[in-house]
């Protein structure tokens, strides 16, 4: 199965091209490692209801940073598993399902959902995704991916606050001298749900687990 890893910078159309960008440097070849696209895949789907779409059972679509399909994902109770050369097995698996509108709702429902991405091809890497769903009069689609790169050490990678309807993602931050295996920060990105979307509204720098352990501080 084929699995897109790069650190390298990318200049992206999205969402939040004109959106506050990390002012800390990073290592060279390495570069903000977020994306936040809009998509527009439909599902075949028979629910009138969002809150009853079988979002762990489904096969989900993961999108490329050009917004076109990269991985199928055929979930079982919330993950998928598979093999790699070498035996060892990668794992997508659903952290959350959370409602952005209410169960009264009239017109369009939505719906984000929250999955890590652990991969062993070509050393082990884990990245975050957030998908929303749209449901209006039986037509579910997928209508905007955001993705971030995990694997650093903290306690959250990211965090979502149901009653504000914030998301802040936290992804990895390389400093001059960092080894892959040991990221010292993270960009820490804060998104509000306007109705229809996740809108970045900051982005700041911060040393990571690893970074405060070891004494590190942030470049200017």
């Amino acid at each position: 199965m084929p699995r897109r890893f790069t650190c390298i910078a990318l200049f992206v159309l999205s969402l939040s091209l004109f959106a506050q960008a990390p002012t800390v440097p990073y290592a060279q070849f390495f570069g903000p490692d977020f994306d936040n696209i809009r998509v527009d895949h439909a599902y075949l789907n028979r629910d009138l209801l969002i809150r009853k779409v079988n979002f762990r059972n489904m096969r989900l679509i993961v999108f490329d940073q050009s917004g076109n399909t990269d991985t199928v994902l055929q979930l079982k109770d919330g993950v998928h598993k598979w093999k790699e050369k070498g035996g060892e097995a990668d794992e997508a698996k659903i952290e959350e399902v959370d409602y952005l509108t209410p169960a009264d709702a009239t017109g369009a429902e939505y719906a984000v959902v929250l999955l890590h991405w652990r991969s062993v091809a070509g050393g082990a890497d884990t990245d975050g995704y957030a998908q929303v769903f749209r449901l209006t009069d039986h037509d579910l689609r997928v209508t905007q991916q955001l993705r971030w790169n995990e694997q650093f050490e903290t306690k959250d990678k990211y965090t979502f606050d149901a009653a504000t309807k914030t998301l802040i993602a936290r992804s990895a931050h390389y400093l001059p001298g960092d080894a892959h295996c040991c990221i010292s920060a993270m960009d820490v990105y804060t998104l509000q749900w306007n109705g229809s979307a996740f809108v970045q509204k900051a982005v700041t720098t911060e040393l990571s687990d690893y970074g405060k352990k070891e004494g590190k501080q942030l470049p200017h």
